[in-house]
């Protein structure tokens, strides 16, 4: 239900945008990128704000929907922490908002503002990641259930401004370890030709370049959104033990 993501490093760094975990290669590193509240963002809206007949699952009407809404809903910023957050502020009493509701807004919009408020912190965690590390990112994979949707697939690919290309197996971290095991075995002699042997690409989204100059300046916008709320999030925190909800 989070959204991770990470590249394979020959040595150990670190930055508050990434923690660092030993690799399956042997002497590398992941530098991975951990946001909270990802598909179970999207799963809260669609089951607290939806179809109540669909209990959360995906929405073929509510993607329709917002799929006609204009790229940057007018503005509308989300910011996803509604499960806290880890890159890059790691703060575990951090909260969601979402700024600039007006009149105009309805179901879609709000729910296309976060898909993209999403996707927007993905791409800002994704660029400073390459800028931290000094190696420029060429092109991303996805997996999991949130890539399934066109939407949102289009959405991550034109924040990111890269194209993404997704993996054939749908259960990744068995892969993996599948993986592991069978580099263990004399049918490969390293974890890095096993993967190659084993793991297959399907199909690549190309982003478009118009959406993504909107979505670089709705960035500006998200990423000023933590820092001016902070000092709220800290007092509601102090509320909260003094008066809370359950």
């Amino acid at each position: 239900t989070a959204l991770v993501a990470g590249v394979h490093s020959p040595r150990y760094q670190i930055a508050d945008v990434f923690r660092t975990d030993v690799a399956g290669i042997p002497g590398q590193y992941v530098l991975e990128i951990v946001q909270n509240s990802g598909a179970h963002l999207a799963g809260w809206f669609r089951s607290e704000l939806g179809d109540p007949a669909l209990a959360g699952r995906p929405d073929p009407e509510l993607d329709k929907a917002a799929a006609q809404v204009a790229t940057g809903c007018g503005g509308l910023v989300t910011m996803p922490y509604w499960n806290a957050v880890q890159s890059p502020f790691w703060d575990p009493i951090a909260h969601g908002a979402i700024i600039g509701l007006a009149g105009a807004y309805g179901r879609a919009e709000i729910y296309r503002s976060i898909l993209e408020g999403i996707s927007l912190t993905m791409a800002t965690n994704l660029h400073t990641l390459a800028d931290t590390t000094g190696v420029p990112l060429q092109s991303v994979r996805v997996m999991g259930g949130g890539q399934r949707s066109p939407l949102w697939r289009a959405v991550m690919t034109d924040c990111i401004g890269l194209p993404l290309t997704s993996c054939e197996t749908e259960e990744i971290s068995a892969m993996g370890a599948a993986v592991m095991a069978m580099a263990q075995t004399a049918a490969y002699a390293s974890v890095e030709e096993a993967a190659k042997g084993m793991a297959a690409l399907g199909d690549t989204s190309e982003p478009n370049l118009k959406n993504h100059e909107i979505y670089l300046e709705l960035a500006e916008l998200q990423n000023q959104a933590y820092p001016a709320l902070k000092p709220i999030m800290d007092k509601q925190y102090q509320f909260a033990l003094r008066h809370p909800l359950h």
